[in-house]
């Protein structure tokens, strides 16, 4: 495993100062991108005979939706491409939206999925999420309210954990009811698995992620995907552990940041419009 020759972004290793003693795990897990997956935007993390685990970017789906009406590219499909590439069947553990980036496991035969599975059904899969959302939030919190099922419609116990890492507040005006534009950065943690939990949460409590079209604020996201060029939706899982299914070693891997977060961070360090919008990298967009 490589790091690539250039330094860290100051932004980076300045968020990650809450995470002491954590950096050198973190890059240790980091592969370089010359021996990575060739195919279009899928990047794997780690692989053993048993597992893998898959960075998901932004617009790709883990499956196929199973409406026919909302059926995707296959190129769009992380179980297509994985499927193609190493011409044997796999097994999703667990899911991402596809608006959200992130780590995805998945399983090489059904004797892992079963196991895996297992510790996913006794909580014993942990996912580490980044969100940046609107408004100022208390510094640790949780979120316990009920969430209606996306397929009966039923309440269902849901929960959201979090820690503030850092805040932010501009001197712009986004909407009629504030003369400034408020935003925090969390550290979240699930205690279950509802559908869009995380996004439905924080939209229940008034602090709605950044770049959510379903359940977020037009005005900002607007704000930030034309006026800051950070477009989609902030919210990144970016940390996953779990336990091998066949040694029983704890696995601990960690997503590197792609120009979207990176471009987060430095906004977040910078905390001032005018130095963040200087560089004009407005052209290029966040992969």
């Amino acid at each position: 495993m490589v790091l690539k020759n250039r330094p860290l972004p100051r932004s980076f290793v300045r968020f990650s100062r809450p995470f002491a003693g954590q950096i050198k795990s973190l890059v240790e897990v980091w592969l370089d991108e010359s021996k990575c997956a060739t195919e279009k935007r899928m990047r794997i993390v780690a692989k053993t005979d048993h597992w893998l685990v898959v960075s998901k970017n932004w617009g790709e789906h883990v499956h196929q939706p199973e409406s026919q009406d909302r059926r995707v590219k296959p190129k769009s499909v992380l179980l297509i491409q994985l499927e193609n590439r190493y011409g044997q069947k796999f097994y999703p553990i667990h899911r991402l939206d596809a608006a959200t980036r992130g780590l995805v496991l998945f399983a090489k035969s059904s004797e892992a999925a079963g196991l895996l599975n297992l510790q996913m059904r006794e909580n014993l899969i942990q996912k580490k999420y980044l969100a940046l959302v609107r408004g100022f939030t208390a510094d640790q919190g949780q979120i316990d309210l009920p969430l209606e099922s996306d397929s009966t419609g039923v309440l269902l116990p849901s929960l959201t954990k979090y820690k503030t890492r850092d805040r932010l507040e501009l001197p712009v005006a986004v909407g009629k009811r504030h003369p400034t534009s408020r935003y925090s950065l969390l550290e979240i943690e699930l205690g279950t698995g509802r559908f869009h939990q995380i996004r439905r949460h924080f939209n229940r409590i008034s602090h709605p992620v950044v770049g959510d079209r379903e359940h977020g604020d037009s005005h900002h996201n607007r704000f930030f995907r034309e006026v800051l060029k950070i477009p989609f939706l902030c919210l990144w899982a970016c940390e996953l552990s779990f336990q091998d299914p066949v040694s029983n070693a704890e696995i601990r891997l960690k997503d590197r940041p792609n120009r979207k977060w990176n471009r987060i961070f430095e906004l977040m360090d910078k905390k001032d419009l005018g130095s963040f919008l200087a560089p004009q990298e407005q052209n290029q967009e966040p992969r």
